[in-house]
């Protein structure tokens, strides 16, 4: 359609609002942008409004802005009248050119309509700190993802330790107002295993879905875990490719015994378990009687063991997801190459 007669075309469908209003929710996607933008310009605030519900996410991408959200950090940088956007899902992805824009951005959405959270890619703790006056006001928030961000500073020793407590308090002392949150994931977090129970301990309300994913973690926070509010009724737990700095499993026993009346999902894939580390959370596992979904694989674990649990967990789980990893003596050293004839004999079997 030519720029001119698309101009046309919305120009006259603006100027029946009841109409549009009726009809968003099969507006060909092209549209969108065009019709977005000249409700801006015109002030349209009901249009503007209805436009962002229907578009459900709100993805502010560095690498690959679309139209409208270009259009949008145009007039933040011009200094020009901004919309309210009511975003049910909101995500930063990067970071946008500088942290005035961040803030300019926020201050479009409209918090208590946001009901998941995603940021990803923030380089350091000072910088994702810009969410904490915004995370206070996200009352509805029932889902957060932070992933590939870091908890560092910039600063060094005593004194990086200090400013990263005193920013992580800031950070997470605003989930205290977010009663409602249900699902939280924390993947590639860096510096994550020694600050896990300070960025988790204001989360007063009992999570379902609890997803930490390729960090490292030590034995403080891993043992603090078990004890947090936040943790006591989790139907889902993942804590897969999750390395220990000098850490034991201690915890998760306890930790399965807190949530073994709901617990249905549990991931420890990639985390390094060895035959003693999941023979001492057998007991612990065979608790959890609403236990559907496990999953062990990329674990170093020998075949008797296997056996074991499955002797175990059988009789108690009606599993409908069982992943295991392949038994220990599959593999060749010194390079751990997979042998494939004994493998098929262990499938076989």
């Amino acid at each position: 359609m030519p720029s001119s007669l698309l101009d046309l075309s919305v120009h006259r469908v603006l100027q029946d609002e009841a109409t549009l209003l009726e009809a968003l929710e099969w507006l060909p996607s092209d549209l969108f942008p065009p019709l977005f933008k000249v409700a801006v310009l015109r002030r349209q605030s009901e249009i503007v409004k209805a436009m962002t519900v229907v578009r459900d996410v709100c993805c502010f991408a560095e690498q690959a802005p679309d139209e409208v959200l270009t259009f949008l950090i145009d007039r933040l940088k011009q200094r020009k009248a901004l919309p309210q956007l009511w975003c049910k899902k909101l995500e930063f992805v990067g970071l946008p050119p500088d942290l005035p824009i961040l803030e300019g951005i926020l201050t479009m959405v409209q918090p208590d309509s946001v009901q998941e959270l995603k940021v990803e890619g923030f380089g350091d703790l000072q910088e994702l700190n810009v969410f904490s006056p915004f995370l206070a006001q996200t009352v509805h928030l029932h889902t957060l993802f932070l992933a590939n961000c870091s908890l560092n500073t910039g600063a060094s020793g005593k004194r990086e330790d200090n400013k990263v407590r005193r920013l992580l308090h800031q950070f997470s002392s605003q989930l205290l107002s977010v009663s409602r949150l249900r699902h939280l994931t924390l993947q590639s977090v860096t510096l994550l295993g020694d600050y896990l129970c300070l960025l988790l301990r204001f989360l007063q309300a009992p999570l379902e879905i609890l997803c930490i994913r390729h960090c490292i973690l030590g034995n403080p926070d891993l043992t603090y875990l078990s004890s947090l509010p936040c943790t006591s009724n989790l139907r889902s737990l993942e804590l897969s490719a999750v390395r220990r700095a000098g850490c034991h499993y201690k915890f998760l026993p306890a930790l399965l015994k807190r949530v073994s009346a709901t617990l249905e999902s549990l991931d420890l894939a990639d985390r390094g378990l060895h035959d003693s580390d999941l023979t001492d959370l057998l007991p612990a596992l065979c608790t959890c009687s609403q236990l559907r979904s496990l999953m062990l694989c990329g674990n170093l674990v020998s075949m008797a063991v296997l056996q074991h649990l499955l002797a175990l967990t059988l009789p108690q789980c009606t599993f409908t997801f069982l992943q295991l990893p392949v038994p220990l003596h599959c593999y060749v050293r010194p390079r751990f190459a997979l042998h494939q004839g004994t493998l098929e004999e262990v499938i076989a079997s």
